[in-house]
């Protein structure tokens, strides 16, 4: 995210136009994905886990 945030401060953006949630909870997404009056791009990722 360091390398991302410097490059929109270069570019003139704030920081805070790109951010990066940890929380692996799969409601949060759902829920998330219903905010689309408030967040322009959401870019669900998905992890199995050890096979």
């Amino acid at each position: 995210m360091a390398v991302i945030q410097q490059a929109l401060e270069e570019c003139g953006l704030p920081k805070a136009a790109v951010q990066a949630i940890e929380n692996p909870d799969r409601a949060l997404v759902t829920e998330m994905l219903r905010l689309d009056r408030y967040i322009d791009m959401l870019i669900p990722r998905g992890w199995r886990g050890p096979a």
